[in-house]
């Protein structure tokens, strides 16, 4: 049990400062929280971002057509420099996707910032 320790306040915050940029749909202080060489995978590998311009793209445009976007955490896990969310998201506007959804997140934490991402659903 020696390698699992809660992260601490100071360590959390990106992840926090993430979601809430998110919700006030606020680009530059959500890519703010993210390394430039983020990546973003499913549960399968599958690169869905591959650095912090990829995720400015995406988000400009969701931020932009979606008007009633919200992020809630039921619960989170933080082990080492993991944190594990259980996200629902609504109003997520963007041609293909599903306005609503239900994922758990796994963010990694190095230095401060998210370098990782992988999403479950």
């Amino acid at each position: 049990m020696e390698n699992v320790r809660l992260l601490s306040k100071e360590r959390m915050d990106p992840v926090t400062a993430q979601i809430d940029a998110y919700n006030a749909r606020n680009l530059e202080a959500f890519l703010a929280c993210f390394s430039q060489e983020v990546v973003v995978e499913d549960a399968t590998d599958h690169k869905l971002i591959d650095g912090k311009a990829a995720l400015r793209g995406l988000y400009a445009t969701v931020f932009d057509n979606s008007p009633e976007l919200r992020l809630s955490v039921t619960n989170s896990i933080r082990v080492g420099e993991y944190v594990i969310n259980d996200e629902h998201v609504y109003g997520f506007n963007l041609h293909g996707y599903d306005a609503t959804s239900h994922k758990a997140v796994v963010y990694h934490v190095k230095q401060g910032i998210i370098n990782h991402v992988r999403v479950l659903e």
